[in-house]
């Protein structure tokens, strides 16, 4: 038992004392300290409200380890700078570079190292993972270049780009992805309708693809698309890829006899084998004649090329590729795409019109060029890149931002090692182990051979990850190291690669049982050793936010990891790349939050050449008296036959088991074994027989012996570094281990959150209550359409149609109604809604203009002007007008009981649209006498449902009449009831209007 008073941090001077049991914490604490501290026995801390009554006996250390003020957290008095702080700040983590995360102070990655024993603080929020570097962004993450961010990673960039000099993605695992243009998207015009074709590049190898979709739609549900995955290797085959497209030509009007270019159809340094040219006639052609029909018109184009040379000078005499004629009688514009082959150059191309433009009000002549493309020769084959190949037909079905978003969710296909078979075919894997594998042997990558890869390692490591269920799935897709990619893919694991004779290593940080090597202050060179804590404090994360990329939604998710009987109020935060699951995630945070707390300890010392027998994150047995972590001595002699091994240095026993450690020739550790005491104090007598011979000769050195009470005749560690310091002096870094660091990942991550409960806007709007009303004169109709607005549409497509078959389009507005001429009377419309894909469409049949309105009904009480008025000017009965009216009511009783003043009734043989209006008067004799009254109105339709408006007023103030709104009903019998109450008085006068119109 021994008590440890390290008082000042900032000196490796330390007092230990031995006890001899029984004493209170109080009667130990330091009297005469200048600074707070505070106290842990056996490595846990110790409220001081409890030193007078906790006791210590045999078997416990008790430190008291003091905490200059301005390292407190809350400020500790002064106000100004305190230089100390400022050098604790700097001391946020001495073991691994970057190991240290900060939450909202910011710090990250900040480290120092002092020499002997330190004290380190973080001023901020902070974590501590010790063995494990916290992750940092990636390349992928961090957005190198903002003109061409991750379209995965960045929300905000999530769709198809061209991102020029950056790299063709390496996928790994499964993943959703947007992938970047492999070539100049273009378009052509086939039979009047528009054509885009795209080609993408998902990324470099093989793919597992299993949904195509633009946006959150599959592909399946665009029927105007075609598509073909190309596998690295294959060529495209469904259209040429090596297309561009020449600025210049922008919509041109092109006039008669005169040409309009030329035009650069090819880059410098191409040659053309095709060129292609876009003709479209805006207005369509026709001629409107006299009795209101539709005459032919002709539009001709002649299109002209020659050669030039790289800097654009003519190298020959233009040549006319071929002539463009159209004839039709039509107002639907028309759109010709014309692709003529050519010998292999660069071009110059011109075009003029040859047919003479019908300049008539009433005619439809106009040609427009709106496009030059040249068609370059190649083998459409990428190499070993998977593409894909789109062809979209630009109707109705897309948008152009949808045409942008096409994505695809695959799983990257990748040779697997077997100890006994070797390496196998690709095949889908999330496995970390054999993207880890790719990375360390392909030619963009480490490039390494076979036996410089740990084959075996990763091979026990992928059959741990399998069983806990821990997959790498995540894109490189920006400029980065190989050396990164390992790093970040065996992060995903609880790992880290490291170098190490020429061979690639890989080690995981797991729980171990047997340490690989033994040091004890044998072979520790005085004076080396020394011990770093990280002391929490208020400012110390208590729990970790764990932010991954969530495979369920394709975004950023988090998830707390917080121990229990944690208070989980300062998160930590950070980043998993990799890591799309919910659980592993969890797990992750889960390990480095009992990091955090349980590994806070890092002993380093000196010692000579077997300081390079363990590897990193390897377990080592580690003695010393500075500490009180055991005894030590060297075997004297061993008596196998009574077990018997007496030793060099006087061991002292307590109360309960006690075991030995032994060190074998080639520095490994042996035991623990249980010993009782001797004859004498040097020597003890095990239970069973070891599994070496202690070496006792002069010869070699002789067996190293660590003994203690329980698991203190060492503390075993997890080595952090190994570096040669000159000579034969090795100086080795670790961090004490703890089990419940390996044990706290272990059950379920915490529900999820509740998820968005607001109605999420659809990728097809959906349009609704579409109302239709003709008006204007027979022989020249005015169509004027209104509906719904649909949430998620950007604009509204507007068609026409004579017989529900061929439609043409009317109308493009960006709101929910329009105004047009129809092309045909009587015939059919119908109205989509256009977000990120096109909404269904809701079809309508031209109104019946012949239709009348049915009305009857009575009144309840007598009016001086009964009846239904009928204005003349209703359009052949499409909107009519209807008047009730009550006057000079007898007072019909006192109270508040609603009484009905008058009714409309009447029957609609169609759905219409009723606007009420209303009006209550009320007349009394006396005045300065008040009286209140009310009003409402009851609209009752056995189509359509009812609604019902009432609002009251009281005095002198009669209100003006007011509308009651506009309701749609269906077909069938209409009610509208006129109700009123009056308190006190003696007249009432009502009136009620319906206005009925179609929808």
């Amino acid at each position: 038992m021994n008590v440890i008073y390290a008082l000042n941090p900032l000196s490796p001077a330390r007092r230990v004392l031995p006890l001899s049991g029984g004493e209170t914490l109080a009667q130990l604490a330091p009297q005469d300290c200048a600074y707070p501290f505070y106290c842990k026995v056996n490595d846990l801390s110790v409220l001081r409200a409890d030193w007078p009554t906790r006791e210590v006996g045999a078997g416990d250390t008790v430190e008291f380890i003091g905490l200059p003020p301005g390292l407190q957290g809350g400020g500790g008095g002064g106000g100004g700078k305190n230089p100390l702080a400022t050098v604790a700040m700097l001391a946020v983590m001495v073991f691994n570079p970057g190991a240290a995360l900060a939450g909202m102070a910011g710090l990250s990655g900040t480290m120092a190292t002092f020499a002997g024993v330190a004290i380190n603080m973080a001023i901020g929020m902070v974590v501590t993972s010790l063995t494990m570097e916290p992750p940092r962004p990636t390349a992928a993450q961090q957005m190198q270049s903002l003109a061409a961010p991750s379209p995965t990673y960045t929300l905000q960039a999530q769709g198809n780009q061209a991102r020029l000099g950056q790299p063709i993605p390496e996928h790994f695992g499964r993943h959703r992805s947007f992938p970047d243009f492999g070539a100049e998207p273009y378009a052509e015009y086939v039979g009047n309708e528009q054509f885009l074709y795209q080609l993408f590049t998902i990324g470099q190898g093989q793919y597992d693809i299993e949904a195509i979709q633009i946006e959150d739609t599959p592909i399946a549900s665009f029927p105007d698309i075609t598509y073909e995955v190309v596998g690295p290797g294959a060529a495209v085959t469904l259209f040429p890829t090596a297309v561009t497209s020449s600025d210049e030509v922008a919509n041109q009007e092109l006039t008669t006899g005169t040409y309009i270019g030329g035009f650069i159809a090819n880059a410098s340094g191409t040659l053309a084998n095709a060129i292609g040219v876009d003709v479209v006639f805006p207005k369509g052609l026709y001629y409107a004649n006299a009795s209101g029909g539709l005459d032919q018109k002709t539009g001709t184009v002649v299109v002209e090329a020659r050669t030039v040379d790289g800097s654009g000078t003519p190298t020959g005499s233009w040549v006319e590729l071929g002539t463009i004629t159209t004839t039709a009688a039509t107002t639907t514009p028309q759109r010709i795409s014309a692709r003529y082959a050519v010998s292999a150059a660069r071009y110059e191309v011109r075009a003029k019109r040859t047919d003479t433009k019908d300049t008539d009000a009433r005619a439809g002549h106009d040609i427009l060029w709106t496009a030059l493309r040249a068609y370059l020769p190649g083998t459409q084959d990428y190499g070993g890149v998977t593409m894909l190949a789109m062809r979209m037909q630009a109707t109705n079905s897309l948008s152009a931002q949808s045409a942008r978003k096409v994505n695809v969710i695959a799983t990257r296909m990748l040779p697997t090692w077997d100890p006994i078979t070797g390496w196998g075919t690709p095949a889908a894997t999330r496995s970390i182990a054999w993207a880890f594998a790719y990375v360390a042997s392909s030619a963009n990558g480490l490039n390494y051979a076979d036996d410089r890869i740990p084959l075996d390692e990763l091979a026990a490591l992928d059959a741990t990850w399998a069983a806990r269920g821990d997959k790498f799935d995540g894109i490189f897709d920006s400029k980065g190291t190989a050396w990164e990619a390992l790093t970040q893919i065996a992060r995903a694991g609880r790992a880290k690669p490291y170098p190490q004779g020429g061979m690639l290593r890989i080690a995981r940080d797991e729980a171990q049982t047997v340490p690989a090597a033994t040091y004890s202050m044998r072979n520790i060179i005085p004076g080396s050793f020394s011990i770093d804590y990280t002391l929490p404090s208020e400012a110390t994360a208590d729990c970790i936010d764990v932010e991954f990329f969530n495979e369920a939604t394709w975004r950023p998710d988090n998830v707390l990891a917080a121990l229990p009987g944690s208070a989980a109020l300062k998160p930590a935060k950070i980043k998993l790349f990799g890591v799309t699951q919910r659980a592993q995630a969890w797990r992750e945070g889960m390990f480095l939050a009992a990091c955090n707390t349980y590994r806070r300890r890092a002993p380093s010392f000196q010692t000579e050449l077997e300081g390079m027998i363990p590897s990193y994150l390897d377990l080592i047995a580690v003695q010393h008296d500075l500490p009180n972590w055991g005894q030590q001595a060297e075997a004297v002699s061993w008596v196998a036959a009574t077990k018997t091994l007496r030793v060099s240095e006087p061991l002292t026993f307590g109360v309960g088991a006690h075991y030995v450690g032994l060190r074998k020739l080639d520095g490994s550790f042996s035991g623990p074994w249980a010993v009782s005491a001797g004859a004498d104090a040097y020597t003890v007598v095990l239970a069973s027989l070891p599994d070496i011979t202690p070496y006792t000769g002069n010869d070699k050195e002789r067996t190293h012996v660590l003994f203690g009470l329980g698991s203190a005749y060492a503390k075993y560690c997890r080595l952090l570094s190994a570096k040669h310091t000159g000579g034969m002096k090795i100086e080795l870094s670790a961090v004490t281990e703890d089990s419940r660091v390996h044990t706290a990942d272990e059950g379920t991550p915490p529900a999820a959150g509740a998820a968005w409960t607001l109605t999420a806007i659809p990728d097809a709007p959906v349009v609704a209550g579409l109302y239709w009303v003709v008006t204007g004169l027979d022989e020249a109709p005015r169509w004027n359409v209104s509906w719904r607005v649909a949430p998620g549409a950007t604009r509204y497509l507007v068609e026409e149609s004579p017989d529900g078959q061929y439609w043409t389009r009317a109308a493009e507005p960006e709101r929910n109604n329009c105004g047009f001429s129809p092309q045909w009377p009587g015939g059919r419309l119908r109205v989509a809604g256009m977000g990120k894909v096109l909404g269904a469409w809701v079809t309508k049949t031209a109104p019946d203009k012949t239709r009348t309105l049915a009305v009857s009904g009575a009144m309840n009480h007598d009016s001086a002007t009964p009846g239904l008025l009928v204005p003349t000017d209703n359009l052949g009965l499409e909107a009519a007008t209807f008047v009730r009216e009550v006057w000079d009511t007898t007072d019909f009783g006192a109270g508040t009981t609603w009484n009905t003043l008058a009714t409309l009734s009447f029957t609609v043989t169609q759905p219409c649209k009723i606007i009420i209006f209303g009006k209550v008067a009320a007349y009394g004799y006396t005045l300065g006498t008040l009286w209140s009254y009310g009003r409402r109105i009851t609209l009752t339709a056995s189509g359509g449902g009812s609604d019902t408006r009432t609002s009251e007023f009281t005095g002198y103030d009669i209100p003006p009449e007011s509308s009651y709104g506009a309701f749609p009903v269906e077909a069938g019998d209409i009610t509208i009831d006129l109700e009123g109450y009056l308190s006190t008085g003696h007249l009432i006068h009502g009136r009620i209007f319906a206005m009925v119109s179609l929808r």
